[in-house]
């Protein structure tokens, strides 16, 4: 049986799955290093992961008790549990741009969907929901899908860029 979690767990779920998702972006801006434009866009990513774990933060920390005490009706919540999404977790097997391009989306989607069924289900009339449609799904995920840098657009191309072989040496 699976623990019932409340909303305030589920926003802390949020907050930590975003703080892993930074990290893993700056991962991948250090694997990538040699490649300008890749360490750009996955540092950009690592920021946005920031201002979205301010913005989860201001949003829980607008919540009553009580509201932050209402069971989540969001049971595949526990896909954050999955040690596979969190932390460190998230580079392994990250060998080329590919992997790290795959991956990324496969996070993105993930967290976006879970937060949008979470602000739709539990806080459909709330004012900071269309914000955050706003934030993730018109400019956090559309970046992700448009903004990718040009000459790593297709497949071929990305499964022929491997990471950097040594970049936890002296960590």
């Amino acid at each position: 049986m699976t623990k019932q979690r409340t909303i305030g767990d589920f926003l802390d779920l949020a907050i930590a799955a975003e703080r892993d998702a930074e990290m893993f972006y700056l991962g991948l801006a250090k694997r990538f290093n040699q490649i300008p434009e890749l360490r750009y866009y996955w540092t950009e990513f690592a920021l946005e992961e920031a201002g979205h774990v301010k913005w989860i933060t201001y949003f829980r920390d607008s919540l009553s008790p009580q509201q932050l005490g209402v069971i989540a009706k969001i049971p595949w919540a526990e896909v954050w549990a999955d040690p596979k999404f969190q932390g460190d977790n998230l580079l392994m097997g990250v060998r080329t741009v590919n992997d790290a391009f795959e991956k990324t989306h496969a996070l993105e989607f993930g967290i976006t969907n879970a937060l949008f069924r979470l602000f739709m289900d539990q806080f459909p009339n709330h004012p900071r929901t269309q914000e955050f449609i706003q934030i993730y799904l018109q400019q956090h995920i559309n970046r992700l899908v448009t903004d990718f840098p040009q000459p790593f657009k297709d497949g071929i191309t990305r499964r022929s860029i491997f990471a950097a072989e040594d970049v936890n040496a002296g960590d």
